[in-house]
């Protein structure tokens, strides 16, 4: 198997468990179809690609500095607290509902829930960079190449697989599904909080 497969595989497996950022680009797809889920898909995965060239540069090094993760999981709980409660405030009012879904802030939204997302820096950059940075140096080029392909194929694969669905979707059912989202988030906030406050138990579970 190439290097490039291999990284392409890498990346898949560890992008499979959805997560809060594959879930905002999920609901952009349900929200707004094609062609404008683009912006949240190119969006992630740029987003994803800066921090996995980060985690390969060496920043996963940062990580085990002492509290640096304590700061990440504070501010990025916060933000995505703060995310989830507007999006369970999700109004019956169109014209609210498209200022929720405009480009500009599907960006912002999706690069708060890339960027400001402990889970996403933590599993990205620690577990995708390292394991580039592990590589033989005539193999990493190709292999993170591999694992940023995955990250592009992953976002394209939920973001044009749920606009599929738009065009059944009534403005009573996108307002239930913003406010879906924000339960969800609030919910995996929760988990993630608890996934690196206690690692220990998390790794029994």
């Amino acid at each position: 198997m190439s290097s490039f497969a291999f990284g392409l595989l890498f990346g898949m497996a560890t992008a499979f468990p959805i997560g809060v950022q594959s879930f905002v680009v999920l609901n952009q797809g349900l929200l707004v179809g094609y062609p404008r889920v683009f912006v949240g898909i190119v969006t992630a995965s740029c987003c994803d690609t800066l921090l996995i060239l980060l985690g390969a540069a060496g920043v996963s090094a940062l990580l085990n500095a002492p509290g640096s993760r304590a700061v990440l999981i504070l501010i990025g709980a916060i933000f995505l607290v703060v995310m989830g409660i507007l999006a369970l405030r999700g109004s019956s009012d169109d014209e609210k509902v498209e200022g929720l879904i405009r480009p500009a802030a599907m960006v912002a939204q999706t690069v708060g829930v890339s960027l400001l997302n402990p889970h996403a820096i933590l599993e990205t950059v620690g577990v995708l960079g390292a394991a580039i940075a592990a590589q033989d140096a005539g193999n990493r080029p190709e292999f993170a190449a591999g694992v940023v392909s995955a990250s592009w194929v992953w976002f394209l694969m939920i973001g044009l697989g749920a606009s599929i669905l738009q065009r059944w979707l009534t403005s009573p059912v996108r307002i239930w599904l913003q406010r879906g989202s924000g339960v969800l988030m609030l919910a995996l906030t929760g988990n993630h909080f608890h996934r690196y406050v206690d690692p220990e138990r998390a790794s029994d579970e």
